[in-house]
Parts: structure tokens; sequence; C-alpha cells
């Protein structure tokens, strides 16, 4: 989950948009993109790769958490919730999934260690009783979500965006 993304932010807009994908969020998909890859780069979390969560958790960024609650990665919705947890605007909701994989990825990880100070107070990793548990998308599944096929599903999308770079290179 950590280290430096293979794929920009053109690449994933791209990827997004060949796709059929449609945004409902306040922010451009370019934006997004952007952002993603700027949160990823300050924290060293896979910013192109937390975009394929992203698109995977939200329907391609038109969820309801997405779109009113500014939440890209399902923070706080689990299987008996009706919502998930609401951040102040698009670019922080993509900083809360950056910080939070980062703790996520992390064993012994501080609020001071951190690029920003955390989004939300129940961001800080000292508050995650996961702090360290997945040092790879697969070890996602069963702790970020229920799925059994969760972190391979990112993945899968994630080779998505890879292909589709590859045949538009020219």
């Amino acid at each position: 989950m950590l280290g430096r993304p293979a794929l920009d932010a053109r690449q994933l807009a791209g990827w997004f948009t060949a796709s059929g994908y449609v945004a409902a969020t306040q922010a451009s998909i370019a934006q997004l993109a952007r952002w993603y890859i700027e949160e990823g780069d300050a924290e060293g979390v896979r910013g192109d790769l937390a975009f394929a969560q992203a698109v995977l958790e939200t329907g391609g960024f038109a969820s309801p958490d997405a779109v009113m609650q500014h939440n890209f990665a399902g923070i706080g919705h689990c299987n008996s919730c009706a919502t998930g947890w609401k951040f102040p605007n698009d670019r922080l909701g993509v900083r809360a999934q950056i910080q939070l994989l980062r703790t996520y990825a992390q064993p012994g990880l501080t609020a001071a260690q951190l690029a920003n100070p955390p989004v939300v107070p129940g961001l800080d990793p000292s508050r995650q009783y996961v702090e360290g548990c997945c040092s790879t998308w697969p070890s996602l599944t069963g702790v970020w979500a229920t799925d059994p096929l969760y972190g391979r599903s990112i993945l899968l999308v994630y080779q998505s965006m890879l292909a589709w770079a590859l045949s538009s290179r020219g």
C-alpha cells in the first residue's frame, strides 16, 4: 500500500472517463485524481491504488456517501450502518482515506508523523485498533470491508487502469 504511484492523475482521469463512469461529486474527476496523487505522495501511500479503491467503494464516485458526505472509501460505513463518516469537502475526503490507509499500513504511526493533522479526531492513528495491520491491498479483506474478495476487487480495478494506460500510450 505504501510507495509511489505507477499511474499519474491524467491517466487515472482518462481511464475513469473511458470506463463510462460519471462522477457526481462536487470536484471534477480530473481534480479528484490530482488530489489522490498529491495526498498519496504526501503520505507515502499509492494514490493510484487508493483511487481504484475509491472507484470500487463508490461505484465510480456516484454513491450517496461520495456525493453527500465526501467519503470515498466507506470510512465508518458498516454492514448495519446507514452511512459512513462525513468530511468537510472532497479534498479532505481524499485526505481522510489516504491517512487511514497509511495508518493501516504503517505500524507505530503517530498523528505527528502524518503530513497533515488528522482530518477528524477519529482518524488519529492512536485511535485505530487495526493500526499497522495491513501492508498490502489484499490484507484489507475482512478488515476494511467484509467482502471476502475485497482486496482482490481493488486490484482488479487497478489492473483495468494499468491495461488502459498501456493501450493509450501513443
